[in-house]
């Protein structure tokens, strides 16, 4: 009888102890340098921490392509050649914000259309790790395909995400200021 005594004991202690799962308000009151410190009561995780160093989903579309108010901001072009037939050459440049926080715009254009068609950006995000970098969707506004996207250190890679063909960009220009 003392085993099952002795046994029961903690679980009982545990179920009274079960009961209040909220902070009680007369306990933060007391404790003024906590009070503005806990979230809101139904908030959510997103509203009350921001992982706005890595998820830039939130500047997706905010941001137009301005072709003369970008000029100066910096910038990377990347360039396939013969992946499609009758395209002798491809590119991609990659604006970012000033500060380099952000992709701004990405931009494609072709030997038959030298023209930059800017790429809507449906989601952009910075992967760090032990190979760091980004990755995202995008698509183009005469298109109904969605491409996925990586910028590795010199390569840019372009995955249809219907077909599955997989393009691979080099680097070939890395600059501040581009003029087309």
């Amino acid at each position: 009888m003392k085993t099952v005594t002795i046994l029961l004991l903690p679980f009982f202690i545990l179920i009274s102890c079960a009961g209040e799962t909220e902070p009680r308000q007369e306990n933060i009151e007391q404790l003024p340098e906590v009070a503005g410190t806990l979230p809101e009561r139904g908030s959510t995780f997103e509203e009350q921490f921001s992982e706005s160093d890595y998820d830039h989903s939130e500047y997706i579309g905010i941001m137009e392509y301005d072709a003369e108010k970008m000029a100066e901001w910096p910038s990377v072009a990347y360039r396939s050649d013969g992946f499609r037939p009758g395209i002798a050459s491809e590119w991609i440049r990659v604006i970012y914000t000033p500060d380099r926080e952000f992709i701004a715009a990405i931009l494609y254009w072709n030997v038959p259309d030298e023209e930059p068609l800017a790429a809507d950006l449906i989601e952009t995000q910075w992967e760090e790790g032990e190979i760091s970098g980004w990755t995202g969707t995008l698509g183009f506004s005469d298109d109904s395909h969605r491409y996925g996207f990586g910028i590795i250190e010199d390569r840019f890679t372009l995955l249809d995400e219907e077909t599955g063909l997989f393009q691979e960009f080099f680097l070939e220009e890395d600059a501040s200021a581009v003029s087309h």
